[in-house]
């Protein structure tokens, strides 16, 4: 696919920070945006990840890809498709027959595509410079039951786990004389082959995690130990603290003001 979403190794200041710190900038990131109404606030709050992706190294590289390549086309599409068929507004900029734009329905795609944006690319900030193993060994360190210390682990890697089954899939079939090259009928045939090995396969691997999981004692009760050590800060748990309470303010705030416009 030309791209990756998974963990890219490096020794950038981003990267040596502690796994919970990056974790509260994501939430920071999706509370703000969904609790400030500013029209400018996503677009601002997108330049400040593209500031903290550029302090990653080779990262930055692989993140405007995934942007250009799976996050651009999925905003494009949620924009037309809103921009057409919202409801609702009534300052009709541009009619044709039954197709009528109008200025609340521009704001309304822009805001949309524009959280979306925000959303991917915050994702792609923690997931591309944070080891998946520290995510696990820091939520464990804070108290965090390892299962669903595992559970969050999972649910973050999903895509990049399904990405590189896929291509793995794609291979194997391409070797066996699969066409994949052409136009979009071809690669939408394509993608049939890759369904049920990919399904399959995935319930299989679900199957032997759970053993190896089991081998290794991760269901047995008491405290567990790791050789890994997670480094961590004063400063940076003082960080996590102030951003924590700004985010459940932030929550109280919009609760509040929500119950006084109902």
């Amino acid at each position: 696919m030309g791209y990756r979403t998974s963990f890219i190794p490096g020794n950038s200041p981003i990267h040596r920070l502690n796994p919970l710190t990056k974790l509260v900038i994501l939430m920071l990131f999706i509370i703000i945006m969904f609790t400030v109404e500013w029209i400018h606030l996503p677009i601002l709050l997108f330049l400040l990840i593209i500031v903290l992706i550029s302090l990653s190294g080779r990262v930055f590289k692989d993140f405007f890809k995934i942007i250009l390549k799976l996050g651009l086309p999925l905003i494009l599409f949620v924009f037309i498709f809103q921009i057409f068929f919202y409801q609702g507004g009534e300052e009709v900029l541009w009619e044709f027959s039954i197709l009528k734009i109008r200025l609340e329905a521009i704001i309304f795609s822009y805001l949309l595509g524009s959280r979306i944006l925000v959303m991917i690319s915050s994702l792609l900030f923690f997931l591309l410079t944070t080891n998946p193993s520290h995510i696990m060994n820091s939520l464990i360190s804070m108290g965090f039951p390892p299962t669903l210390s595992f559970i969050f682990l999972s649910t973050l890697n999903i895509f990049p786990y399904m990405q590189s089954k896929a291509n793995s899939i794609l291979d194997a079939q391409k070797s066996r004389g699969l066409e994949v090259e052409g136009n979009i009928l071809v690669k939408i045939k394509s993608i049939i082959p890759l369904i049920a090995p990919l399904l399959f396969g995935s319930i299989s691997d679900v199957e032997q995690r759970a053993l190896a999981l089991e081998a290794r004692a991760f269901s047995t009760p008491g405290s567990k130990t790791s050789i890994l050590k997670i480094k961590d800060s004063l400063l940076q748990r003082i960080f996590r603290i102030i951003v924590l309470i700004f985010c459940l303010l932030l929550i109280l705030y919009r609760l509040i003001l929500y119950k006084v416009i109902l």
